[in-house]
């Protein structure tokens, strides 16, 4: 009985020891692979559209993700990230600029965006998902995309853990017009 006891009290000391699991709970992506069809990659962004809806949008993921876990209570726990750019005609949406960070924002901190050329802060927040304030700063965002190489979003997440996502704008002018193709705003230049 002796040794049932030792190897008893051996699994218990080692479950007390153990990290507690828990679930992720990361932010809902809005735009995820299976929301439309995928049409066209160009670089690092790629194009997709709901045909029936005629939406269209491109999308990219970020090449490089800075996680500042410094005096964080938690272990940082997060969802797919992607920058998108939407057009809906039908919804008077040409060109709608988000960024869906995969983390829950911490509301009293900003998130904004950079490139070489613009800080511009994302104050319409959502759960994980940030926009611009106003159609007219989409406009800039894309015109300065076209501009760059790289954009950085710096977001805060519920926790305080840091984040900054690096994104490249390699192929970001074609995927962009692919998908104003696609959503008939213009027509196809071979």
């Amino acid at each position: 009985m002796k040794p049932k006891l030792n190897v008893l009290l051996t699994i218990l000391v080692a479950c007390i020891a153990c990290p507690a699991f828990s679930a992720c709970s990361s932010a809902p992506p809005y735009w995820t692979e299976e929301t439309g069809l995928k049409i066209a990659e160009f670089g690092d962004w790629a194009v997709a559209s709901i045909v029936e809806q005629n939406q269209c949008w491109l999308f990219s993921s970020p090449i490089e993700s800075i996680i500042d876990t410094n005096n964080a209570p938690e272990e940082f726990c997060r969802g797919t990230s992607r920058l998108v750019i939407n057009f809906s005609p039908g919804s008077n949406i040409y060109g709608e600029f988000s960024y869906d960070s995969g983390y829950y924002f911490d509301a009293s901190k900003e998130v904004y965006l950079e490139t070489s050329s613009l800080s511009m802060e994302l104050p319409t927040r959502e759960g994980g998902i940030a926009w611009a304030s106003s159609k007219k700063d989409d406009h800039a965002l894309i015109s300065e995309f076209e501009l760059n190489e790289y954009v950085m979003v710096h977001g805060t997440a519920s926790n305080s853990i840091t984040i900054d996502d690096v994104f490249s704008l390699s192929g970001f002018s074609d995927a962009l017009n692919r998908a104003k193709v696609e959503c008939g705003l213009v027509d196809l230049v071979s």
